[in-house]
């Protein structure tokens, strides 16, 4: 029996929760406080492939009738399609699902629902539900997406990957005595998912909004949505094409944070010029994320000059960090030493040595990041890994 309480053996799992390994051989111990801790983030999310996966639905079938206890620990559910298309004919699926009681995020990949889907009837008695994410996913009917999307009356964060194909593409109304959610995060990587959200508010609601992110869009497509996004407190985009000059205004009067990957010069160009002409000075945190591959191009000293002017304007005084994220591509990240990326450290040099005023006013951060980091924009977006340069 452990001589630590339980509120300080769940504080020390707390600081391994995301070391999987080392939380699976915390499992296999005596300990029953330790193993039950470890459990909360072992089982926590759980993804569900197709059959001869690494878990089946099958498998986890089999899992929960051995040890029916791990069923209220899930709150993230992970479904991917495979070949041939297996999800609405596996029957282990539909009550499986039902039976995560605490279930809270989905997750939905590259599947395509039939007709009277039982999955979807099972997903949809999840009310509570407050995520969902769905990335190519075909539905039998327009009516069958709305009723899909209109079942979770909770739901607070939405995120659109590519087209969601439905056969026929007929809109239709609301049901009566339905509202619409009231969404606090979008993520869209394409035009059809910007438009589909925000011309159905009879389904979906956005004068709350305080975070979107934007992606592989024409930004001109982008910027008549912000505007009438009057709650925005958070705004990311990337890989986005922005066109040959900036606005004259550009219609971020709310943002806190704003995070840009600027993949080519041209970007990076374009923002130093828009930000330069903005009338949002309540910015308080700025991100730029630069891919490694393309280094060279943006050691150009003027065009670091001038944004290092712009930011450091007094119309600018509400900002309390500015960060420059030089992005590694994970197999030179790999070889275990991020000094094995020259092009990478030249770079922070460059731009540490350019934005002299930045680091003056103590607010310049400059750092490498494995690429795949730059998806978890929280990291920089909210300051959770950051500390300004002296």
């Amino acid at each position: 029996m452990s001589p630590l309480p339980r509120e300080i053996v769940d504080a020390i799992v707390d600081c391994i929760e995301t070391d999987r390994p080392l939380l699976s051989a915390c499992l296999l111990t005596c300990d029953a406080k330790l193993a039950a801790s470890c459990r909360r983030y072992i089982f926590r999310q759980v993804k569900i492939g197709p059959p001869g996966s690494r878990l089946s639905a099958k498998a986890f079938s089999d899992v929960v009738a051995a040890a029916p206890d791990i069923l209220p620990l899930v709150t993230t559910l992970h479904l991917k399609q495979g070949y041939p298309n297996w999800v609405p004919f596996e029957t282990t699926l539909p009550p499986l699902v039902s039976s995560l009681i605490n279930l809270r995020s989905v997750h939905l990949n590259h599947i395509e629902f039939q007709d009277s889907c039982r999955l979807l009837e099972s997903l949809k008695s999840h009310s509570l539900l407050t995520q969902l994410h769905l990335s190519m996913c075909h539905f039998a009917s327009y009516a069958e997406l709305i009723s899909f999307l209109s079942a979770f009356s909770s739901l607070t964060v939405l995120s659109i990957v590519g087209r969601l194909y439905v056969r026929p593409y007929a809109p239709t109304s609301r049901s009566p005595g339905t509202t619409p959610n009231r969404l606090l995060e979008l993520n869209v990587d394409r035009k059809w998912g910007l438009d589909f959200v925000s011309t159905h508010d009879a389904f979906i609601c956005m004068d709350d909004l305080q975070t979107l992110r934007v992606q592989s869009l024409d930004s001109q497509d982008v910027w008549p949505v912000l505007d009438t996004l009057k709650s925005l407190q958070h705004f990311a985009i990337s890989d986005c094409y922005y066109g040959d000059s900036p606005p004259q205004q550009l219609p971020l009067n709310s943002p806190r944070t704003l995070w840009v990957s600027a993949e080519y010069l041209g970007a990076l160009i374009w923002w130093t010029h828009t930000l330069s002409r903005s009338n949002n000075f309540l910015l308080e945190v700025i991100t730029f994320v630069i891919p490694s591959l393309v280094a060279p191009a943006f050691e150009i000293l003027s065009h670091w000059k001038a944004l290092d002017a712009t930011l450091t304007r007094r119309d600018y005084r509400s900002l309390r960090r500015v960060n420059f994220i030089v992005a590694v591509g994970s197999e030179l990240w790999s070889q275990g030493s991020v000094s094995t990326t020259p092009r990478a450290d030249h770079l922070v040099d460059f731009i540490s040595c350019s934005c002299e005023r930045l680091a003056e006013m103590g607010l310049l951060y400059v750092g490498i990041v494995d690429d795949r980091g730059t998806t978890n924009q929280d990291v920089w977006t909210y300051e959770a890994a950051t500390t300004p340069t002296s």
